[in-house]
């Protein structure tokens, strides 16, 4: 079994404005790494996964850019 950490490159914190999509991004990155394979980092459920977190991150940033919180 290896242990090598699986890449959350995707789910890039440090562009986002809003606080509560930050800590959701990484939320989303601690449980991705946490549960995910290396080996399984790139099957249909995982890219499911990742689309999921980015569409609620975008909405997230949406709504505290258009003033609701």
């Amino acid at each position: 079994m290896s242990s090598e950490p699986v890449n959350v490159d995707w789910l890039n914190t440090k562009s986002l404005k809003s606080v509560t999509a930050r800590r959701f991004a990484e939320f989303c990155a601690k449980d991705f790494s946490e549960t995910v394979k290396p080996a399984e980092a790139d099957n249909p459920d995982t890219d499911l996964y990742k689309e999921a977190a980015r569409l609620v991150i975008e909405r997230i940033e949406a709504a505290v850019a258009g003033g609701r919180q």
